[in-house]
Parts: structure tokens; sequence; C-alpha cells
């Protein structure tokens, strides 16, 4: 335990602390000058080597962003001193639970075939290595294999809290896993099979899109839906020239992920996935 003892006597002295002493990112310490001695009437102004802040009073609260020195000065009418106390900031563990190469179809939410492993990673380059993970279903390590055994869709949450055995510092973080059948049998395909070639370009995209085609084609009918089934936009065209056609398609309010395009071409269906990133 650390023990402040202040000597009485007739000098004015202060002996600011920290409680706690030092602090994660995020949160919040008290300092106190502890100031005795004097004639007892004393006056406090506090000053940091973060630009711009100031305070006044014995006890003050402080939740600074990174390790930060906390400048005093108290005076009695007669006297005035000054000391310092510095407290430290630490980091919190950074986790980002979304593999490499799957887009995001939601906030923290993928999508990927049900025959699909999914290897959640809740490390970090940027921590160090004395960390400690605790998952929604008890797992304790690293990385937390996903799967399912589903023949249609499966949505699976989970969520993980990162600590650091040093500082104590913590963070969590949360991922729902969508395992759908139609990605198993889908790819970023961007040409319809004859008879009637229909195009969308560019795909993936940023929310913007156009769907056309270089031949005559009698009736197109399209359908986009999420990957839960709900419909965004639904046409139906007629009578498409020789020379082509071409409509853009405006998904730029929609959020980023994976969509299905469903067409209907002269009687030839199929089925593509439209990505916006």
């Amino acid at each position: 335990d650390i023990v402040l003892i202040n000597t009485s006597g007739d000098g004015l002295s202060a002996f600011p602390q920290s409680d706690p002493q030092e602090i994660c990112v995020g949160g919040s310490a008290t300092i106190n000058s502890n100031a005795v001695g004097g004639g007892g009437n004393y006056t406090y102004n506090w000053t940091s080597s973060e630009s711009g802040w100031s305070a006044t009073g014995e006890m003050v609260s402080v939740s600074p962003l990174e390790t930060t020195t906390y400048y005093l000065e108290v005076t009695d009418g007669f006297t005035t001193i000054n000391a310092h106390i510095i407290v430290p900031v630490h980091p919190l563990p950074v986790i980002d639970l979304v593999p490499n190469g799957i887009p995001e179809t939601g906030t923290d939410t993928i999508s990927v075939c049900v025959r699909d492993t999914v290897v959640l990673d809740a490390g970090n380059a940027d921590n160090p290595p004395e960390m400690q993970y605790a998952w929604s279903n008890g797992f304790a390590g690293q990385k937390l294999v996903a799967k399912t055994n589903g023949n249609w869709i499966d949505f699976q949450y989970y969520s993980v809290e990162v600590t650091n055995s040093l500082t104590s510092c913590a963070s969590t973080a949360d991922i729902t896993i969508a395992f759908d059948l139609n990605l198993c049998q889908l790819g970023v395909d961007e040409n319809l099979p004859q008879p009637g070639l229909v195009t969308v370009h560019p795909n993936p995209n940023s929310g913007v899109f156009t769907v056309s085609t270089d031949k005559a084609v009698t009736k197109l009918e399209l359908k986009l839906t999420n990957l839960y089934g709900y419909t965004i936009i639904e046409k139906n065209y007629r009578q498409i020239p020789e020379n082509g056609w071409d409509d853009k398609i405006d998904l730029s309010t929609q959020p980023k992920g994976v969509y299905l395009l469903y067409l209907n071409v002269d009687g030839y269906h199929s089925t593509q996935k439209v990505v916006i990133n």
C-alpha cells in the first residue's frame, strides 16, 4: 500500500494524488491537492500538459485520453507553491471480429455459405501479448471457430471481452453470422446465360449500379432483396430494343452488404449476388 504522511508545520505544501492512480482510455480519476500548512485559506488553480484545460478546487475529476501531467498552483494569500502529478492512461485492447475477405452485410454482421467455417480472431497486432479472452459461449482462447449443421439458414451470435492482464483495461465486441445456403450457389457473376444477356456493373459497387442488355428482350423482370428476403426494389421492363438498353439502380441509402438480384429474362431465371462496399 502507498501511505501519504503530511508533516505539520508553518510551511505551505501540496502533495497531489490521483484516485485511481492510473486509468484506461475512457475512464476517469479524481486528483486531490492535499495542501497543508501555510495560512489555511487555500486557492487552487490546475492546468495540464493538455493544451486548453484548467480547473479550480481542492479536488477535480479528469478523463484524459492519454497520459497527462497535471500542474497545481496553491496560494494561501501570502505564499504560492507549485506541484504536479502524472496520470498514466492505458489503451484499450483493439478488437475486429470481421474476418478478412468477408464483407459486412450489416452492423457487426456477416453472411457466409452454410458449408463455410468462420474463424473469429479477437486478437490484434496492436495489442500486447498479455491478453485474456472471454467469449459468450465460455471459450477462453483468442480464435473461435464458428460453423453450422443447418441445411438452409442459421444465425449465430458471439460476443467477446478482451482484457489486458497487466493494466486490467478491457474492450468488448460482438458479431452475428448468417449462414445462408443461397450463398453457396452464388458468386459475383455479372453475366446472365443465354438467350438474354444482362450485365450488372460495377459489381461490387458503392450503392449505384447499372443493369443493361445489348440485345432485344421481350420481358425482363428484376427484383432485389437483402439476405433476409426483404424486397428492396422490384421493376418490370417490356420490349427492350435490339440496340440494347440500360437502367441505373440507386441503393445508396441502403446499408453496405450483400444483396440478391433475381432476374427473369423471357422466361429464363437467374440469381446474382450484388455487393455494396
